[in-house]
Order: structure tokens, then C-alpha cells, then sequence
């Protein structure tokens, strides 16, 4: 089924901004993600850690190692519920919120089969004709009921290879293939937009075209929204990395994916019920993604965008056990580039967000308050990403100077 609708390509690239909460990276974006990096980042931190290490070098390094434990505050509080939450109820208080996740074969633990909701699946595409042989043997892996899916694969309408090759690809049949619309930004988010406004089904969730889910997973997403409230909008399955033998930097994304996925997350959604969502593997209430008006379009990391319009809407984040494989850079240019987007889109977040939220919050009863907080935190958390390896690499520094 293809599908060029013009309405519904413009809606899913101007909803957000004209619409509540109306806090939209349109007239934020920058040109391009080194750009950003630039502007608010490297040259402003740059100024002042060369200004601060000249005149005042103990407290520039006592300033830095502050920020750094103000991001870590809200993992380490999400730690301590978790930790003496398990402990009132008898259990074994556990350091991580429950084993690693697995990628073999488990049992089921979730809902009889007749009680599954629907589920679609949106696989925004550009440039990727050489993985639809996998994905279409990812879909045909799933544990789940085909009638209760549907996915829809969004292909962009100047991507001509990759739509001659959907041709050719015996699909299963929920899976939808169609074109979005063409027109800028050409952006996932806003074909993530487009999708969604062509489906139906009460859960959604996002892959991208190298993930490789385990087979269970959609079982637990739908047992566990089904056993929560309506709070609860979106679940977070983990990141999964198998590193190729040799290679140093898979291990280390591997290492940090673990760090982030396994214990930083889970902490972050005990303490705050919001957390930096990852660009995948994430599973949506379709009621709550309309409330917050989808993903903005224009953002570089639309999906901790998103989890911060969620939070300020009063809705919870969770995690799931089941994970999804996806690969690793292999270069460090890939990583350069890959890194450099998101942290460029962080510090949009932060641009965007910062001062409309400590002026205007969202609203009366308590909830200005807590738009505030959840702001302030993610901000602090987002703040370690790019401050960290500035002040273990300031220390070195420093103390490689003592007389």
C-alpha cells in the first residue's frame, strides 16, 4: 500500500508546533548537527574552561566536578527506591533493577494470546534497500499473533532503490510499505508523524532498520502496559551490543550501553518517571503519544524530546527486560558523526527547553513544579553526557601539573 497524502505530510510536520505543549525546536533548529556543536557547545566551553583554568584553576575543576555529580544525583535516587523499596517488601535488594536481559529463548510471561492488544509497528527508513532482507526476517521472527500487527515501513519518496527493493521482498502480511510524503525536514521523526496518522492500533513502537528485537518482547510491552495504569505512556526495551572480536570501540559502545541501559535508566525512571529515551525499541501508548502531539519533526534526538514532553504531561516512563540487538560503530568516523548528533541534540533540548520552563512550567496545581524539576533533572542528566570526559581529561591535566 502506498500512500502520498499531502494533508497528513504537513500535519505530521506542523501539528506539533501550533498545539499544546508547544514547545518545538522549529525555530531552533540548526543547520546541521556539527553546527550545533559549535554554537552551543565546544566554542562557549572551550571560552570558559581556557578563562577558568588560566585565573582560577582549582575552582573551575571544583565546578566541573560539581556539575557532573548534579547529573548523577537522579540515577543514584532512582538507586536508593529501588534498593530500600525491595528491601520493605523482603526481597533481595538488588544493585540493578532485575537480571540482564536476555536474547535466548525464554518462557512466556505475559497475556494468553486472545487477550494481546494490536500493536503497530513503524520502521522509518532512507538509504537502507541492503537490510530489508533482515527486517522482514526480524518481523517473521516476532512472537506474535500476525493478526494483532501491523507495520507500517515508511519509505521516503525520493528513496528509489530502497522502494525497488520493498518490491521484491515477499513480506508478511501485516506489514504495510508507504511513502511519505515529500518535503522538509526529512527528518525520522516526522515519518514516525506520518505513520502514526495512518494507523490505528492502541500500542506502537519504533525500530530501526538494524535492530533485531528478541522475540518476546512485544508479549512483555503488552503485559505490561495491560497490568499499569493509564499513566504509564511509554516502555524502553534495552539496547543490546555483541562487539566483533578485536574491535576496542564496539567494546566500549558496548560497555556504555550496558552502563546506560542496565543502571542508568532504570534508576532515571524510579526516580522521575522520565528518562532520555533511545531512538528505538520504544513502545507507545497510542492515547498518550496523541495527548503530547507525536514527535517534533524538527528535533535532532526527537526521542528525549519526546520523553520530556511525556513527563511534562504528568506521564510515566518505564523500561523492559526483554532486549533488542543492534550493531555497533566499526569506525570512529561513524562514531564521530553518530555521537555529534546526539549531542548536538541534547544541547537543543536544553536550548529549547531551558528558559521556557523555568518561566512558564506547565500550568497550575503542583504541576508548574514539577515541569520544573523534571526539566532541571534531565538537564543535569544530559549535562553528564557532555561534561564528564571534560573533567576526568581536566584532572589528568591538572594533576599531571602538580609540582
Amino acid at each position: 500500500m502506498t500512500d502520498n497524502n499531502y494533508d497528513v505530510a504537513e500535519e505530521a510536520t506542523f501539528t506539533l508546533p501550533l498545539a499544546p505543549p508547544s514547545v518545538t525546536a522549529t525555530q531552533a533548529e540548526p543547520p546541521n548537527a556539527e553546527g550545533a556543536m559549535m554554537a552551543y557547545s565546544i566554542i562557549p566551553i572551550g571560552v570558559l574552561l581556557s578563562v577558568g583554568f588560566c585565573f582560577r584553576p582549582a575552582d573551575t575543576l571544583i565546578a566541573l566536578f560539581s556539575l557532573v555529580v548534579l547529573g548523577w544525583l537522579p540515577v543514584f535516587w532512582g538507586l536508593a527506591k529501588n534498593h530500600f523499596g525491595r528491601h520493605r517488601a523482603g526481597q533481595q535488594p538488588l544493585f540493578l533493577p532485575s537480571s540482564i536481559p536476555s536474547v535466548l529463548p525464554g518462557s512466556h510471561t505475559g497475556l494468553p494470546s486472545k487477550d494481546l492488544p494490536e500493536i503497530t509497528i513503524l520502521l522509518p527508513l532512507y538509504k537502507e534497500a541492503n537490510m530489508l532482507a533482515q527486517i522482514c526476517e526480524m518481523l517473521e521472527a516476532l512472537d506474535y499473533p500476525a493478526e494483532k500487527l501491523d507495520c507500517v515501513v515508511l519509505l521516503e519518496a525520493d528513496d528509489t532503490p530502497t522502494s525497488i527493493q520493498s518490491m521484491r521482498i515477499i513480506w508478511p502480511s501485516f506489514v504495510r510499505i508507504m511513502s511519505v510524503h515529500d518535503g522538509p525536514p526529512q527528518t525520522k521523526a516526522r515519518a514516525c508523524n506520518y505513520g502514526l496518522a495512518r494507523s490505528r492500533s492502541e500500542l506502537v513502537v519504533v525500530f530501526d532498520a538494524e535492530d533485531l528485537p528478541h522475540p518476546l518482547q512485544l508479549r512483555e510491552a503488552a503485559a505490561k502496559f495491560h497490568h499499569a495504569d493509564e499513566r504509564l505512556a511509554c516502555l524502553q526495551a534495552p539496547l543490546l551490543i555483541m562487539p566483533q572480536a578485536g574491535s576496542w570501540l564496539q567494546a566500549q559502545f558496548a560497555l556504555e550501553y550496558s552502563v546506560l541501559f542496565h543502571f542508568m535508566l532504570p534508576q532515571l525512571s524510579a526516580a522521575m518517571s522520565c528518562l532520555p529515551l533511545g531512538g528505538s525499541s520504544n513502545y507507545f501508548r497510542r492515547a498518550a503519544l496523541e495527548a503530547v502531539n507525536g514527535w517534533d519533526a524538527h528535533n535532532l534526538t526527537e526521542d528525549a524530546d519526546l520523553a520530556l514532553r511525556l513527563a511534562s504531561c504528568g506521564y510515566q516512563i518505564d523500561t523492559l527486560e526483554h532486549g533488542t540487538l543492534e550493531n555497533a560503530p566499526h569506525r570512529y568516523a561513524i562514531w564521530h558523526r553518530q555521537r555529534t548528533r546526539w549531542q548536538s541534540g541534547h544541547i537543543q533540548i536544553m536550548h529549547v527547553y531551558a528558559l521556557w520552563s523555568l518561566r512558564h512550567g506547565r500550568g497550575g496545581n503542583g504541576s508548574a513544579f514539577k515541569w520544573r524539576f523534571v526539566m532541571l533533572a534531565a538537564m543535569a542528566v544530559l549535562s553528564v553526557r557532555l561534561l564528564s570526559g571534560l573533567f576526568f581529561t581536566a584532572s589528568i591535566i591538572c594533576f599531571a601539573a602538580l609540582p
